[in-house]
């Protein structure tokens, strides 16, 4: 498929991906995943826009982490510890700008002892990544905790020189008609994004690719 070419093509060169790391990128699926994505028009775009309200939009609604080798139960501790084991794949599939930070990072609001699961700097956004671990559905909870430590971070960690934190709350599914009313209003950048730690298979990459077409067909 011609679009499948261009757009690797155009991800390797803007990444900077080794072949490995290419094919990574092809066996993960990752042009279905953007093409089947919430808005697949991000695949023309490609690179990210940096204007602070849109900020979030740098990461992706859905990831593939099949690099975990984790079985069908595990816990939020297990999910922490094998990503800490692989960081390098992690950040293949997240962004190679991604600098660690901490995994349990502590911050004192009120004088009570808060932890942010993982904090990474994004060397390209210019700012600290928050990123909460949920091995469950999305909760509208995880949104007001989240906004509580980027308000915390923003205000005791970050540089004058950084622009605001972001916040990604990592879910394994999520409803997206309540992500939507949870994040009205909010006025952090803050993204709810899902995970799968199994590659996802063909049939259901087809499947929905053949879904888009027939609506692009609709319209």
């Amino acid at each position: 498929m011609p679009e499948e070419r261009e757009f690797y093509l155009k991800m390797s060169l803007k990444e900077r991906w080794k072949v490995r790391e290419l094919k990574r990128q092809i066996n993960s699926s990752l042009f279905e995943r953007y093409m089947t994505a919430d808005k697949p028009e991000k695949v023309t775009a490609l690179i990210p826009r940096h204007k602070q309200e849109d900020i979030a939009r740098h990461f992706k609604d859905d990831y593939v982490l099949e690099f975990l080798n984790l079985g069908n139960e595990y816990s939020e501790k297990e999910l922490e510890k094998a990503i800490l084991d692989n960081l390098k794949d992690f950040f293949l599939e997240f962004g190679k700008t991604l600098a660690f930070v901490g995994s349990q990072y502590a911050l004192d609001i009120g004088g009570r002892e808060n932890r942010i699961d993982l904090l990474f700097f994004d060397r390209k956004l210019r700012c600290l990544v928050a990123v909460e671990l949920k091995i469950g559905e999305f909760k509208a909870e995880y949104i007001g905790q989240m906004q509580k430590y980027l308000a915390a971070l923003n205000e005791k960690v970050r540089l004058p020189s950084e622009m605001e934190s972001i916040g990604l709350v990592l879910c394994k599914s999520k409803n997206r008609e309540e992500v939507r009313f949870a994040l009205a209003g909010t006025t952090s950048p803050l993204k709810v994004a899902t995970y799968k730690t199994q590659l996802p298979s063909t049939k259901l990459i087809l499947k929905r690719l053949g879904q888009l077409t027939r609506r692009k067909e609709l319209e």
